[in-house]
Formats: C-alpha cells, sequence, structure tokens
C-alpha cells in the first residue's frame, strides 16, 4: 500500500513528538513563534517508574490534538523497516512511481501485500534516471508499534521513519557542506544506528541491534561493524567523514571516546548534535511544522488514524459550508439586483408617463399607451396642438422614428435626451440581435448612430448616441 507522504502541517500551531524505544520515553514539544518554530523538552521518564507521569503528561495533551491546533507524531523503529533505493529506467517521474512497488516487492524478503510502504523522495542519476527511496515496514510490526503507543496514552497520527527524522534533523540543525561524506551515529536504547551519506543525501541505513558494550572489546567489536558499513558503501574513500553522535547514549562521554578511539585510523571529524537525547522526539515534532526532507509516515491503509478520516470529513463539510453560503449570498445578490431592477423601471415608467402627458395634453395616460397617445395627438393636432408647436418643426419627425422602431423591433426605451440636432438614448433590448436591428433602422432612416451595446447574462443594455439627419 502507498500513501501520500505529507508530514508537514500548514494549519497546526504545536507538534508533539514522541521518543519510545525500551524503557526509556522523552517528549518534546514544539511551536510557532515569531523566531520561528521552537522547542522545549516536556518530559524524559524511565518506565514503568514514571508511568503515571508519562501518561498524565500525554493525557494532557490530548485537547490540544482534538482541537486540532497540535498535532502528535512518534516513529517507527528503523531495526523494523525495510529502506531501500530503487533505481528505475525511466527519466518520467510519474512512470518510475508505477513500477516501484514490483521493484521493492523483489528486494523484499516478505511479500508486499504484507507491508505498508511508501515512497520517501525522489532523484536522477547522472543518465536522467529517476532513483526512489521506498520504506516498507510489516502491517503486523505496525500494528505492535500503535498498541504499545496506545498503551501508554498516545495514539499518533503520523508514525515516521526513525532514521530519516534522525538524518533530516541532524542537517537541519548541522547543516553539510556539499558532497561531504557525512555518518550519523544514533545511540539508542538497546541499539544503534548506522545513517551514510552524501551531504544532506541518504545513501543507506545500518543498523545494530544493540548498544556497544561499556568496555574497551565492546567498542573494538563495535569499531568492526563500523568499518565494514563504511567499506561496503566506499564511504570517505579520499576524503574525510563527518561524523555526528545522537541519541540518549551519545550523552555519555566516555563511552564516545572509546567508541571514536575504535576507529581513530579512519579519517573521520566527529561532532556532537545539540542535546543528542532529545534529538529525535524534537525531529518527529518539528517535521510536523517545518517543510523538509524524506517526508514519511506509515499511518495509512489498515494502519490508517481515524483523525485522517475525521480530518477529511471535516474539509468536506466545510466546503458544504462555503457552498452554500455563497449560494445564500447569491440570492440576497439576486433580489437586491432585482429590487435595483424594479426602482429604474418604476422611474423610467413614471418619466415616461409624465412626458406622454406633456405632449399629448391628456391629463390621464393608461400605462402602455403612451406611444399610442403621442402618436394620435401629433396626428390629429396638425399644428393646433400645444405640444405640435413646442416640438415642431425639428422634434416631432425623430420622436416619432425613435419610439415606433423602437416598439417594433421591442426596444425600452429607459431614457431619451432629445435635442435641436442630437439625441442620447438609453434601453434595454430582448437580445443583441434586436438591439443590433434598432440601430440598423435608424442608421438606414439616415442617422448617424454610435451605438454601444452590452450583453449581459439575462439582459441587453444599449446607449445610442445619435445625430438627426
Amino acid at each position: 500500500m502507498n500513501g501520500a507522504s505529507s508530514l508537514h502541517d500548514s494549519s497546526a500551531r504545536a507538534a508533539y513528538g514522541l521518543d519510545f524505544s525500551g524503557n526509556r520515553a522523552c517528549l518534546v514539544r514544539a511551536h510557532r513563534s515569531r523566531r520561528g518554530v521552537q522547542t522545549e523538552r516536556l518530559l524524559c521518564a524511565t518506565l514503568p517508574e514514571d508511568q503515571e507521569a508519562l501518561h498524565a503528561a500525554l493525557t494532557s495533551l490530548q485537547a490540544e490534538a482534538l482541537s486540532g491546533d497540535a498535532v502528535e507524531s512518534a516513529a517507527m523503529p528503523a531495526l523494523g523497516i525495510f529502506t531501500r533505493w530503487l533505481q528505475t529506467p525511466f527519466p518520467s517521474a510519474g512512470k518510475a512511481r508505477k513500477v516501484a512497488s514490483s521493484l521493492l516487492d523483489i528486494q523484499l524478503p516478505v511479500p508486499l501485500e504484507q507491508c505498508i510502504w511508501t515512497l520517501a523522495a525522489e532523484e536522477r542519476n547522472e543518465a536522467g534516471q529517476v532513483r526512489l527511496l521506498a520504506a516498507a515496514a510489516r502491517l503486523t510490526d505496525l500494528k505492535e508499534r500503535i498498541a504499545a503507543l496506545r498503551a501508554l496514552g498516545l495514539d499518533p497520527a503520523v508514525l515516521d521513519h526513525e532514521a530519516l527524522a534522525i538524518w533530516s534533523e541532524a542537517a537541519r540543525l548541522m547543516p553539510p557542506a556539499e558532497q561531504t561524506s557525512r555518518v550519523v551515529f544514533h545511540l539508542g536504547t538497546g541499539y544503534g544506528l548506522l545513517l551514510m551519506g552524501s551531504g544532506a543525501r541518504l545513501h543507506a541505513v545500518h543498523g545494530l541491534r544493540s548498544e556497544p558494550a561499556p568496555d574497551e572489546a565492546g567498542a573494538a567489536a563495535w569499531g568492526v561493524r563500523v568499518r565494514q558499513a563504511l567499506r561496503a558503501h566506499a564511504l570517505g574513500e579520499g576524503g574525510e567523514i563527518e561524523a555526528i553522535w545522537t541519541g540518549p547514549g551519545a550523552e555519555d562521554e566516555s563511552m564516545r571516546r572509546r567508541l571514536e578511539a575504535s576507529l581513530r585510523d579512519l579519517p573521520i571529524v566527529f561532532r556532537l548534535a545539540p542535546e543528542p537525547g532529545d534529538l529525535l522526539a524534537r525531529a518527529l515534532a518539528v517535521r510536523r511544522l517545518l517543510p523538509g526532507p524524506y517526508a514519511c509516515s506509515f499511518r495509512q491503509g489498515e494502519a490508517a488514524h481515524p483523525f485522517h478520516g475525521q480530518r477529511a470529513a471535516r474539509r468536506r463539510r466545510k466546503a458544504l459550508l462555503a457552498m452554500a453560503a455563497a449560494a445564500v449570498a447569491l440570492c440576497v445578490l439576486n433580489l437586491g439586483w432585482l429590487q435595483v431592477l424594479e426602482r429604474r423601471s418604476q422611474n423610467v415608467q413614471e418619466r415616461l408617463t409624465h412626458t406622454a402627458r406633456e405632449v399629448s395634453g391628456l391629463a390621464v395616460v393608461p400605462r402602455g399607451q403612451e406611444e399610442f397617445a403621442v402618436q394620435q395627438a401629433l396626428a390629429s393636432g396638425a399644428g393646433q396642438h400645444p405640444a405640435q408647436g413646442f416640438f415642431a418643426p425639428s422634434l416631432t419627425g425623430p420622436l416619432q422614428v425613435l419610439t415606433q422602431n423602437a416598439l417594433q423591433t421591442g426596444v425600452s426605451i429607459q431614457e431619451l435626451e432629445l435635442q435641436v440636432d442630437q439625441f442620447t438614448l438609453t434601453g434595454l433590448a430582448p437580445d443583441a440581435d434586436r438591439a443590433q436591428q434598432f440601430v440598423n433602422i435608424l442608421q438606414d432612416a439616415g442617422y448617424q448612430v454610435a451605438p454601444e451595446i452590452i450583453v449581459e447574462e439575462t439582459r441587453t443594455q444599449m446607449t445610442l448616441f445619435g445625430r438627426q439627419p
């Protein structure tokens, strides 16, 4: 099963990382501030002596996590993960990802169907072919790990890759020089990890299932295994190796000195990571708040956390609410626009009726009969009607032409300004064709017309500027 390897949560204000191995548990909180992401150790417990204190600390953060302001993360032990670089023959990342499952299945000692797997990185070789970093863990191991964390009082939404988290946090805190060979020695509780790479790029993960014995013989045996791993990956050939100490075991200075002495003939420069005992817990928290390389989580498929489904449901609800709010806003806007149009129509009607009464001389002009009343008055007056004398000889003809052709083409005149040598008309047409027909009729009648036609969703608005022939 392959899911999206996304750890970064831009909406979270804080994140909690729990480093739990053997009888040791370390809890770190990371939070956003104006100075960036800040971290603090909340608890470092020895089990079972501090079981109650750890359970109380984990319980107290549940309310913050349930509100969505904080997220939780723990790690899947690297010794239980198969980490492989998969070389594909394709320059296309999409095609490379399609064959990743087949390539990974060949390299695993167990069927891929029994695992949860993910892709944590991709890169290209000198030939431009894509290489993918795949990580797989047995589903049974994942379920056991989740059950152990739940027993402590934590059910994290993310189960990170221990080795990838350590490597990326060491690179963040102590940025390596480009192309410099780098080794990260992580001394955990009862085990060790050897992470090898070049610059910020990880080459391989090598696990040590027991911590070095606290004597010279144990340090020598540890040194032999480290030499074998370095030789297998041709690390440091012809150049210096930068080694970073991390993990709770690295806090023991005498232990570090013995192990460094077992490798004194190699060109290794040793450095101690800041607060090495907290580094993994800090990495787990920081990786939830900051984007970074080698993102990986095994809480997917059958091991998925209910949080992911709940979060998707919340997002769907928010989308539906947003759509409903937009629909309501649109209805209100439409209602308001209809009211505006109604008021404008009433104003135009009042002005049209008033003009018709003035021109026709009638006390009452029925609605819809304005044009007919004006035509009748002008036709019957023959120079005797007061309005005839007011308009004649220059305005009577243009008024008839405009009103008659507007009626013929279905144009509704909203505003009309008629002067001796020009007119300005604003109106509404059923569609663009009717508006253009009205313009063509006026032009055929000899008018010089400059039209401005605006086609909207439910109407066509027109403004005409014309000169009399």
